[in-house]
């Protein structure tokens, strides 16, 4: 009996100890990884969009304002984008301007000024987006993780 709760107690120190090397470990890399790239700023967002945004085609115009390992935000200007999803990327939507039809996963409905749209990733949340009129529609845009 003696020799059995002995083995045990080596057994639960080697136990204790490789966990706690392991997250020892794991918080340095993490601390490694982390990149501080945000910076406190203050943005006025209709002056960016009337300066114009840098990137994009004739469907999707956007400017990347924050891109950190963790994070990125940006600004987009769009007629709609076709179904798709995200393998790990969340989104979160915030409608600045126009209104559109959108589907996430099963749901359908109108988006317009000053909704939240809040997209998980994976494919059970394709989603897909239709501007109404002739007007682009104007979003911030939040990903997290970012894409690469």
């Amino acid at each position: 009996m003696k020799i059995k709760l002995k083995v045990f107690s080596i057994a639960l120190i080697a136990f204790i100890f490789i966990v706690g090397l392991s997250l020892t470990s794991s918080i340095s890399i993490a601390k490694s990884k982390f990149n501080p790239v945000v910076k406190s700023q203050i943005l006025n967002v209709p002056s960016l969009f009337k300066a114009g945004l840098k990137d994009g085609d004739s469907v999707v115009k956007f400017s990347t304002l924050v891109h950190t390992d963790k994070v990125e935000v940006e600004l987009k200007s769009l007629t709609g984008f076709p179904k798709h999803y995200h393998e790990l990327e969340d989104h979160f939507l915030y409608v600045l301007k126009g209104q559109a039809n959108v589907r996430v996963g099963s749901v359908k409905t109108l988006i317009h000024e000053g909704d939240l749209i809040i997209i998980p990733h994976g494919k059970k949340y394709e989603h897909e987006l239709k501007v109404i009129g002739d007007q682009p529609m104007e979003l911030l845009v939040f990903g997290v993780p970012p894409e690469e």
